[in-house]
């Protein structure tokens, strides 16, 4: 995403990458579902768990519901094949 003066940043945890989380800058609007188009393209929700860390607490959010400057985002298969 190009610097944007009115984005803010979130940190994103990819169960599927290198187990570290990344910084993404975000524009204000941009709700959980959005986010999850953006990271996974093409892939259905319904098979991630989508868990935000808002001010201490751990939170299962709507599709819908906004992202917020410092959230923390961690998006998990599941369902793991063979398990």
């Amino acid at each position: 995403m190009s610097q944007n003066t009115n984005a803010f940043n979130i940190k994103f945890l990819n169960a599927d990458g290198s187990g570290f989380p990344e910084v993404a800058q975000v524009l204000p609007g941009t709700s959980i579902g959005d986010f999850f188009k953006l990271k996974k393209p093409g892939e259905n929700p319904s098979n991630f768990n989508i868990l935000v860390r808002r001010n201490g607490e751990r939170l299962q959010l709507a599709a819908h519901e906004l992202l917020q400057a410092d959230d923390f985002v961690t998006i998990l298969h599941s369902k793991r094949e063979g398990a």
